[in-house]
């Protein structure tokens, strides 16, 4: 297949997303019963991440042994339980910005999980690094100054890596998209559109690191500090 990306219908694209967490295996409960509660809950809960993209940030972290994680910016908590589930081995901290902390204290997870109540801007003024694992998931106008003050403070490990989510901003970065959108949402969804195509134009142009733009989920950008891949040979 030479393109990254399959042209689906909503209603294929939904079936696919049901497949693929049908034949998942060792799917987290914690984040299963975490998930289905911001869908009952929450009426904006589609700006949560869904199960099978929690699952695949449990893997990234367990894959690079993270023992330092900052989650910035994580709705309900779902990103920050996941770091949690996938970092039990290596006894993790995973410091994370604007969460639900009674939800982290009913599952018993306050041990590892410290929240930072503040702006994202304030709270990284506070915070030491280096973490190993960065993941960003805020209001985009927030994207580029976040991720610059990151790297300006050399709060990311040698070979740490940051996860910028919805970098497609749901596929107004190439200036139209199909799918369910509320009507009376297109004009925040064009203009959220530029705004992501300007942070990705960005990352792209700063020297101090390398970009992938991962096509899944809504757009993953995963950031590395240029030199890292050598030095961790």
């Amino acid at each position: 297949m030479l393109n990254s990306i399959l042209s689906l219908t909503p209603d294929q694209a939904r079936a696919l997303d049901q497949y693929a967490a049908d034949c998942t295996t060792g799917l987290s409960p914690l984040l299963a019963r975490h998930y289905q509660w911001t869908r009952d809950t929450f009426e904006d809960a589609d700006r949560a991440s869904s199960l099978l993209q929690a699952q695949w940030m449990m893997q990234r972290a367990q894959e690079r042994r993270a023992t330092r994680v900052l989650d910035v910016g994580c709705y309900t908590g779902l990103s920050a339980l996941a770091w949690y589930e996938a970092t039990k081995q290596t006894g993790a901290e995973a410091s994370t910005l604007y969460a639900a902390w009674k939800a982290f204290v009913s599952y018993g997870c306050e041990d590892r999980i410290r929240v930072v109540e503040a702006r994202a801007e304030e709270a990284l003024e506070t915070l030491a690094g280096p973490f190993d694992l960065v993941f960003v998931d805020l209001e985009f106008s927030a994207y580029r100054p976040i991720v610059g003050q990151i790297l300006d403070r050399g709060l990311l490990a040698d070979n740490g890596i940051i996860l910028v989510d919805n970098v497609f901003a749901r596929g107004f970065v190439i200036g139209e998209a199909r799918g369910n959108i509320d009507p009376a949402k297109l004009d925040h969804w064009k203009q959220s559109g530029q705004v992501v195509l300007d942070f990705n134009a960005f990352v792209a142009a700063d020297p101090r690191v390398t970009v992938t733009i991962w096509p899944f989920f809504d757009g993953i950008a995963e950031i590395k500090l240029r030199g890292s891949e050598r030095s961790s040979k």
